[in-house]
């Protein structure tokens, strides 16, 4: 078991500050949202190559895990131009957890929040923003679910346990049904 804790809970840190930190506190893993955790990020479009490598040295140098790498953005608000910038960065996010190396790149959406007419509204640009960046994962060739993980774990451990594949679109589930299957026999 990991104990983590969300980074921005420790208030903006240095960069070269905030890994040792958890380290003191007993922390094993880490929800990182760039702009809320480094004085020196404000925004993603302040965010480098350079940046995120000196990043995941200091946290692989203090041995903490970045399990969540957030990047919270509305993919929904039907606004084009909220919208397009939500996608885009959240394709900056998974670009960097290619060198992070996050099991997880997390957002959140304004969806709980609205009435049932604003949700029929906001449901398609959701679905669409949802396969832009399905998308952008099989470009970067991993897809959001680090499978070759969650397989070895459960080869070694053995539980009772089904997995259940949900999935809106049936053509893409099926795709990703025989990536699934292939993994089991890789790992």
């Amino acid at each position: 078991m990991l104990i983590a804790a969300r980074t921005h809970d420790y208030g903006k840190q240095p960069i070269d500050r905030l890994a040792g930190l958890l380290k003191s506190e007993g922390i094993d893993a880490a929800q990182l949202v760039l702009p809320k955790g480094f004085t020196e990020i404000n925004s993603y479009d302040e965010v480098t190559t350079e940046i995120i490598e000196r990043i995941r040295s200091n946290f692989d140098q203090e041995g903490i895990k970045i399990h969540i790498l957030g990047c919270y953005m509305d993919l929904g608000n039907p606004d084009d131009d909220v919208r397009k910038n939500a996608v885009d960065t959240f394709k900056k996010c998974l670009a960097f957890n290619k060198t992070l190396g996050a099991s997880i790149v997390g957002s959140e959406t304004a969806y709980p929040h609205l009435n049932d007419e604003e949700k029929k509204v906001w449901h398609p640009y959701m679905i669409d923003s949802i396969a832009r960046l399905l998308e952008e994962a099989e470009r970067l060739g991993e897809g959001v679910i680090q499978y070759g993980e969650i397989i070895r774990w459960l080869k070694i451990n053995k539980p009772d346990i089904v997995i259940v594949r949900e999935e809106l679109d049936p053509k893409t589930a099926q795709r990703d049904i025989r990536y699934m299957h292939e993994l089991w026999e890789k790992y």
